[in-house]
């Protein structure tokens, strides 16, 4: 890959794969994305194809195992939340499995292009919107993950003690407010 259109393609692809590193990073995008870099970099991409199918592996790798991870870092969770996350963890590993078998092909097919020994399988076309789909489909997967693990936020005692003041000050306010204008609005000054 050395041509200018290459680069784009890979820049990005580095930014649609640095969020999913963002976390571990601590917030840093730069750090994120040479992580996303040294993993991608790391299937040795020979071609645009073949860069998209390795992100594709990541996205989906990445997205297994956070569902995995939050399924048994929540054993409190309804068990019906846990084959929910194990499914999805399973899917997103099958889709994996897919795009390395994929990638495999590609590059047999690559080694060899006039072997006639070897049986030509053609490798599915991949553009950038499957990549695109790839990455939502998993940040959706992930996003379900963490809803479903985070914890509410639950107001304690005193903090809802004061909402509930709050509330009744801004209650009386609107009372004055509406008696002092004889129930009309006030008008806009």
């Amino acid at each position: 890959m050395t041509d200018a259109t290459d680069s784009i393609v890979r820049d990005q692809v580095f930014l649609a794969l640095t969020p999913f590193f963002l976390e571990a990073a601590g917030g840093d995008p730069t750090q994120a994305r040479e992580a996303a870099e040294r993993m991608v970099d790391g299937y040795n991409p020979t071609s645009t194809e073949a860069l998209l199918l390795i992100a594709q592996i990541v996205v989906y790798t990445l997205a297994s195992l956070d569902s995995a991870r939050c399924s048994a870092s929540h054993p409190e969770l309804p068990v019906s939340t846990h084959l929910r996350l194990r499914s999805n963890a399973g899917v997103m590993q099958r889709a994996a499995m897919q795009c390395r078998k994929t990638l495999d092909r590609h590059r047999k097919a690559q080694a060899s292009p006039h072997n006639p020994a070897a049986p030509h399988v053609p490798a599915p076309i991949l553009n950038e919107a499957d990549l695109h789909e790839a990455v939502k489909r998993a940040a959706a997967i992930i996003q379900e993950a963490r809803a479903v693990t985070q914890p509410a936020k639950t107001m304690t005692y005193w903090e809802a003690r004061r909402e509930t003041e709050r509330q009744k000050r801004l209650a009386k306010r609107a009372a004055k407010t509406e008696a002092g204008h004889g129930g009309a609005p006030a008008a806009a000054a």
